[in-house]
């Protein structure tokens, strides 16, 4: 009986582990992926800031041959 409690055991271990580090992998994948999004959010919130400057001054020029 107890060697059979030990096997259950072990199995149970080695499923938990592999269960975790399955959870893990996802949330890992999770944190990258919502960080990109952020990453590529704050360069345009700190030019959309820049424009509320008053020191600021648009060159429309320079937007247009950045845009083409």
């Amino acid at each position: 009986m107890a060697l059979f409690r030990l096997k259950l055991q072990s199995i149970l271990i080695v499923k938990l582990s592999s269960v975790k580090d399955a959870f893990d992998k996802v949330t890992k994948k999770q944190k990258l992926s919502s960080s990109k999004p952020q990453e590529m959010i704050d360069p345009i919130r700190q030019e959309i800031e820049l424009c509320f400057d008053t020191d600021y001054v648009l060159d429309y020029n320079s937007v247009l041959i950045e845009l083409n």
